[in-house]
């Protein structure tokens, strides 16, 4: 499903002319996660990169996405952000095996207005990662206190 519809809203975005198509991916997959969940999404980018050349597409890469709204993504956000501190501090060594579990979580306000501003900067297309999906929100948030 993610593969599929992913492609098949780009491809409709495409035929009516819209300049961008942001797709939501995910930054790895995780040991807990099956390993589809990936590489359908990996999958999509892929296709929509190169099947629709014309196409802007932004593919946004976060970690796990959290907020106060759906309490039970908040313990899991807090066991993620540990998990990334200590990935950090030895040197991202913790990647290869746990992927996403030890990237950054973002809470999902904060990709939404990175979204809205990689959409209204011509420049950004392809794969955002998480730094780049916090610049972007950063960016957004100054603009907003001006």
């Amino acid at each position: 499903m993610n593969r599929d519809t992913a492609i098949t809203l780009a491809q409709e975005a495409s035929f009516h002319k819209v300049p961008s198509f942001v797709f939501i991916s995910a930054a790895a997959g995780a040991p807990m996660l099956p390993k589809r969940y990936i590489t359908t999404k990996r999958d999509a980018e892929s296709t929509i990169a190169s099947s629709l050349p014309k196409l802007r597409s932004i593919f946004m890469r976060p970690g796990f996405l959290y907020d106060s709204s759906r309490k039970f993504t908040l313990p899991i956000a807090f066991a993620g952000s540990a998990g990334n501190m200590v990935n950090t501090a030895i040197g991202g060594r913790l990647t290869w095996l746990a992927g996403a579990a030890v990237e950054k979580p973002l809470k999902a306000d904060l990709v939404a207005e990175a979204v809205i501003e990689a959409i209204e900067d011509d420049a950004v297309k392809g794969v955002v990662g998480t730094g780049d999906i916090e610049a972007l929100a950063t960016r957004a948030w100054r603009r907003g206190m001006l």
